[in-house]
């Protein structure tokens, strides 16, 4: 895809934004000693601190110099947590993910039913995931936090014209994103679960 954090840097300038950050995804196995579970694994931009309204049980989350930097550092889900360390505290341990070693630095408060699975999911640093984990640059998802709500349909407009414009495409038919706004997928979600 063509899906790139510039792309995300050029949204981030949009009036009605407050801020974002991309995700790249994959799958592995993670392991602590004799536990091993396959797993999938999100690499999160660092902006998701602010953004993301997940809690952490323990720890803390990476820092922008950590993805910048492409550090091994992970924060798991807290079934993810239970099932590899069982007992152990977790925190300032290294767990295998694939063939590296990532440092423990948090744990996230369990998600419960609605957080799709998030609670065995591991995070890690986005430029971690594409460069050491995936080998790509680009992105699957960006997350864009926006102002006023009020304005989403606007601003998800602005979004794709911004990306038209850094793509070059012409053809809105060409496009090779979409831009999905929080109403949007609730109203796919409540068709998909309330029949």
């Amino acid at each position: 895809t063509s899906f790139k954090t510039t792309d995300l840097t050029e949204i981030k300038k949009l009036n009605n934004v407050a801020g974002n950050y991309g995700i790249a995804t994959g799958l592995a196995v993670a392991s602590y000693r004799n536990n091993a579970k396959s797993i999938i694994y999100y690499g999160m931009g660092a902006d998701m601190v602010n953004i993301d309204k997940h809690t952490l049980k323990t720890g803390r989350l990476f820092t922008q110099a950590e993805d910048t930097g492409a550090s091994q550092v992970a924060i798991l889900g807290s079934k993810l947590a239970k099932d590899l360390f069982v007992l152990d505290d977790p925190v300032g341990k290294l767990v295998k993910v694939g063939n590296l070693n990532f440092q423990v630095i948090g744990i996230y408060n369990p998600q419960g039913a609605l957080g799709g699975g998030a609670d065995d999911i591991l995070y890690m640093p986005l430029a971690t995931a594409q460069k050491k984990m995936l080998g790509i640059n680009h992105i699957l998802v960006g997350v864009v936090q926006i102002k006023d709500i009020n304005l989403a349909e606007a601003t998800a407009e602005n979004i794709r014209e911004t990306m038209r414009r850094l793509h070059n495409i012409k053809d809105p038919a060409k496009d090779d994103f979409t831009v999905t706004t929080q109403a949007q997928a609730m109203e796919t979600f409540n068709t998909v679960f309330g029949g």
